[in-house]
């Protein structure tokens, strides 16, 4: 069994940018995965996060997904 730590790195601006296709996106990442059988653990930027647990989320994980947004074709900072 593979283990994935799914990061939504989302970051939400007021009028501009909601993260609805962010969510959509680790939503429907999470449904295949879990259909292939994974498991999956989560971390949501904006949420907040402790440093700690996040290395052991990484240690734990054998693939690591970052979901962001694109600006201007790239990642944003």
């Amino acid at each position: 069994m593979k283990n994935v730590l799914l990061i939504n790195a989302h970051q939400f601006y007021e009028g501009i940018s909601s993260g609805e296709l962010n969510r959509t996106m680790v939503s429907t990442i999470e449904e295949e995965v879990e259909e292939l059988g994974y498991e999956i653990q989560h971390t949501v930027i904006e949420r907040g996060y402790d440093i700690h647990a996040e290395v052991q989320k990484h240690l734990w994980a054998d693939i690591i997904i970052l979901q962001s947004p694109v600006y201007w074709f790239g990642m944003p900072w």
